[in-house]
């Protein structure tokens, strides 16, 4: 009884968190990540931004901890809670019957991720399908699936692109306010490193001239010069180590 509760409980709570998510437009930014899938099967269900998934497991998990569900029910709930999601996202098309409105489908939860804007804001629940036919947003015309899939935004392919992806915004904005001083203080960098590129060739160049290579070379400068006279007649200068 208490793992049904659970479930009525649970869902209820997400409910809400997923349409704040579709209606807050800050959130929305996170949410659309799981939503730029255009090829649904059962991996779609981890394709989840991170603090989209913390935030709906807070919304999920805190009312039963706080209702003081037992750590039993907490585990059978999590299991459970996660073959649904797996479930939902898969690419099949096995019929429920009567239970589609009592156990969330791939049929019910595939029109929630239709590319049509109309249908985005439809199917909210991810377990009880009773949530959405109550609250009016319940979308799953028989014997249909969606044509197709994703967002019309351009959500980066990458991985850490869309981790960044909501972020964008803060991140450009913090580029344009730092470009300035970048572009000052980096501006004489294309004429150091020419005096710098000149530099090393003349060094290379007198480096081979003189047979030497080019640590050889400077370490010859603070060699001491004598002449085959001074040589001769002994008049190498002392030189201190200390």
């Amino acid at each position: 009884m208490q793992f049904l509760e659970a479930i009525v409980i649970s869902d209820l709570a997400y409910y809400m968190a997923h349409r704040l998510l579709h209606e807050i437009p800050w959130l929305w930014q996170f949410h659309a990540v799981h939503h730029s899938i255009e090829h649904m099967d059962w991996l779609a269900a981890v394709r989840v931004h991170p603090c989209e998934q913390l935030f709906t497991q807070i919304c999920k998990m805190m009312p039963l901890y706080w209702l003081g569900f037992t750590k039993e029910c907490f585990a059978v709930y999590a299991v459970y809670s996660a073959a649904i999601a797996f479930l939902i996202h898969a690419n099949i098309t096995i019929k429920f019957g009567p239970l589609k409105w009592f156990i969330a489908t791939p049929q019910f939860h595939h029109w929630h991720h239709s590319k049509s804007p109309k249908i985005h804001n439809k199917n909210f629940a991810v377990q009880l399908p009773l949530l959405d036919l109550l609250f009016g947003t319940l979308y799953m015309p028989a014997k249909k699936m969606p044509d197709r899939y994703g967002v019309s935004n351009a959500i980066p392919a990458g991985y850490l692109g869309q981790i960044l992806y909501p972020f964008r915004g803060k991140i450009k904005m913090l580029i344009n306010r730092l470009k300035p001083g970048i572009d000052r203080y980096f501006r004489p960098l294309p004429v150091i490193l020419g005096f710098t590129s000149i530099a090393i060739s003349s060094l290379t160049a007198m480096a081979l001239f003189n047979h030497m290579d080019i640590p050889t070379f400077i370490a010859s400068w603070n060699t001491q010069q004598v002449t085959v006279a001074e040589l001769q007649q002994g008049k190498l200068k002392t030189c201190d180590f200390n």
